[in-house]
């Protein structure tokens, strides 16, 4: 499995494109001032979704 770090700032630009990327087994870890702060996993599909 690869591994991505994105910050923040560049994240909110490429969401879309992190999200596949998770979905597909890359980790994508984001970071803040870079320091690792979340991560980006996938949900497997044969969990319901949470409908809060």
């Amino acid at each position: 499995m690869s591994t991505r770090n994105v910050g923040i700032e560049d994240a909110r630009k490429r969401l879309g494109d992190l999200v596949t990327a998770a979905q597909q087994g890359v980790d994508v870890i984001l970071t803040r001032n870079g320091r690792p702060v979340a991560r980006l996993i996938p949900i497997p599909y044969d969990e319901p979704a949470d409908e809060s």
